[in-house]
């Protein structure tokens, strides 16, 4: 016989915070916070992040997700993220777009697998 249990699926948060100042992006954050309360009401075994965890791939949006919103929210389920291109630090140099998933390989997970959020 299967056990039951629970488990929630969310993304596309659009976290936003900027370095040199305070912006944040507060419909995304409005609906987050709420779904973060949703989600807890479920008491999941483990939530599925689908990416866009960040409005922009910048350590300060991607620290606060995980560090104020997720963390706070769920100190001890497992919490699973993929990268999305939100997630990603578009840079321009030379003329030539460049694409960065460091910050999200340094604060959140390796790309190549999704692994659980608090390692």
């Amino acid at each position: 016989m299967l056990a039951n249990y629970n488990f929630v699926y969310m993304g596309d948060t659009w976290i936003a915070k900027s370095d040199n100042c305070d912006v944040i992006n507060y419909t995304g954050e409005f609906v987050f916070n709420d779904a973060l309360v949703q989600a807890k009401k479920y008491n999941p075994q483990f939530v599925l992040h689908g990416g866009d965890a960040a409005f922009a791939g910048n350590r300060p949006s991607l620290l606060r997700f995980k560090n104020e919103k997720v963390k706070k929210a769920f100190p001890s389920t497992r919490f699973y993220v993929s990268p999305g291109n939100h997630d990603a630090l578009f840079t321009t140099a030379n003329g030539k777009r460049r694409i960065s998933f460091n910050n999200f390989k340094q604060i959140i997970n390796p790309l190549n697998f999704v692994t659980w959020l608090f390692r």
